[in-house]
């Protein structure tokens, strides 16, 4: 019983301790409840106590349009010459005056320098003098020539001699022994044997000096000769002989050479005098009018010194800038049409250089165009250049109404978020109409600009819109 009981006590305990912590949770489970019902009527009424305004907007769409090619520039001339001296010398005469209209290869200015004329004359007697020398060497050679070939005849008669002798010592030698056989019979005295003896060493005597002349007169004439000259032997005579002869006039050969190699260094210093000599009369490179003369008769000129200067008006060029996304657009020999200001009227024209670099600062780059000058134009005059190239783009228009213009180059718009806030973005564009610009960084197709946006917005307003 008394097991019993207390187990029944101590089971009522745990159900007293579970109560009192349920009572307990529904009590804090109502205080938070009560704090997030005021936090929330907080931010209830910060919300309806928030500044909404309404704007109209536009949704920004890539269009295809259609547009020239414009730029502004100045008039520039097309071909211009500096006209210099080449020579020193001394103004015998002028032939022009500023503001005439000279052609290409007029006279200019004449002058003199006696300095130019004396070394004239004497490279004149040094060119006589090398001739002559040429001229000495060539007939040399040719004697040689001549001699060399008549050498062979004399070799060939040296040859045939000593032929000749060893045939006569032979016999002498065959002669002698019959003698000595006579002579050991008693059939001759001893002084005919000494005789015949004689004749035989004399005879012997002979061709050794033969032997020797020939060797020395065929020295240069011999097939080693050849060989160490590095040549090969011809199978025929003549040929044979006509290398012996070339291998033996080398040194005449030469001596050709060096009087050609003289005679040609007179020459062209014969010639580089007579167009010194020329240049003593200066003329007009160009057609076109004359700027300015700087030089009068009895002044001096000094090499490499300006006389005057020649613009052809024939010709100009409109010097105009473009924008760095109209390049691709851009080729050589294009027609354009160019617009005078000044005038009031347009001439044809066609491109002529397109600069190869864009200017970093500007984003910009040059482009010439040649025109003929018709209408009696003067550089400098201010121009306006459209290319019709009919170029289709797809663009980004922005209305000109929803930009926050900064620069020429650079703005900024408010972006419509989903949640209908507002943010501040930057823009890079340029000019179309004057409605539009063209956006080409800072915003995308679909996005909601404000048009007609506050100066007192900031970014994360809520606002109301309608599309326009």
């Amino acid at each position: 019983m008394k097991r019993g009981a207390a187990m029944s006590v101590h089971t009522g305990g745990r159900r007293v301790g579970r109560c009192c912590k349920a009572i307990t949770g529904i009590l804090l489970f109502i205080v938070i409840a009560a704090a997030f019902s005021c936090e929330s009527g907080q931010k209830q009424q910060t919300v309806n106590e928030e500044e909404i305004f309404s704007f109209d907007v536009y949704t920004l769409t890539n269009k295809g349009i259609v547009r020239d090619i414009e730029g502004l520039g100045n008039l520039a001339v097309f071909d211009k010459a500096t006209v210099i001296s080449r020579i020193d010398g001394i103004v015998e005469n002028v032939f022009v005056k500023k503001g005439d209209v000279i052609g290409r290869g007029d006279r200019i200015i004449e002058l003199s320098n006696y300095q130019l004329a004396l070394e004239k004359i004497k490279i004149e007697k040094e060119v006589l003098s090398a001739q002559e020398e040429l001229d000495t060497a060539r007939m040399q050679y040719m004697e040689e020539e001549k001699n060399l070939y008549k050498k062979f005849y004399v070799l060939e008669k040296m040859k045939l001699q000593i032929e000749n002798s060893e045939k006569e010592i032979k016999f002498l030698k065959a002669n002698l022994a019959r003698k000595k056989i006579l002579f050991d019979k008693g059939g001759i005295t001893e002084e005919e044997l000494r005789n015949i003896e004689f004749s035989l060493e004399s005879k012997e005597g002979e061709l050794n000096v033969l032997k020797k002349g020939y060797e020395l007169e065929s020295y240069g004439f011999r097939n080693k000769d050849l060989i160490f000259a590095g040549y090969d032997i011809p199978s025929e005579e003549e040929k044979r002989r006509e290398l012996l002869v070339s291998l033996n006039t080398r040194l005449l050969k030469k001596r050709i050479e060096f009087a050609q190699i003289r005679l040609k260094k007179e020459m062209i210093e014969l010639e580089r005098i007579d167009w010194l000599l020329g240049q003593t009369v200066i003329t007009a490179p160009v057609d076109g009018v004359v700027t300015d003369v700087t030089k009068f008769v009895g002044e001096k000129v000094s090499a490499d010194e300006t006389v005057t200067t020649i613009l052809n008006q024939s010709r100009l060029l409109a010097r105009v800038s473009f924008s760095e996304t109209d390049r691709q657009d851009l080729k050589g020999g294009e027609e354009v049409s160019v617009f005078i200001d000044s005038l009031g009227k347009n001439i044809t024209g066609r491109v002529y250089v397109i600069d190869p670099y864009i200017d970093v600062n500007t984003r910009r780059f040059n482009v010439d165009c040649v025109i003929d000058n018709t209408l009696n134009l003067v550089p400098g005059m201010f121009v306006m250049v459209r290319i019709p190239v009919r170029k289709v783009e797809q663009v980004l228009l922005l209305p000109r109404t929803a930009l926050i213009r900064e620069d020429e180059q650079s703005g900024a718009v408010y972006v419509v978020s989903k949640n209908d806030r507002i943010f501040q973005r930057t823009v890079m564009y340029e000019g179309y109409d004057n409605r539009f610009v063209i956006v080409h960084d800072g915003v995308r197709e679909d996005e909601v600009v404000v048009l007609k946006p506050l100066i007192n917005l900031m970014d994360g307003m809520r606002i109301t819109y309608r599309e326009k």
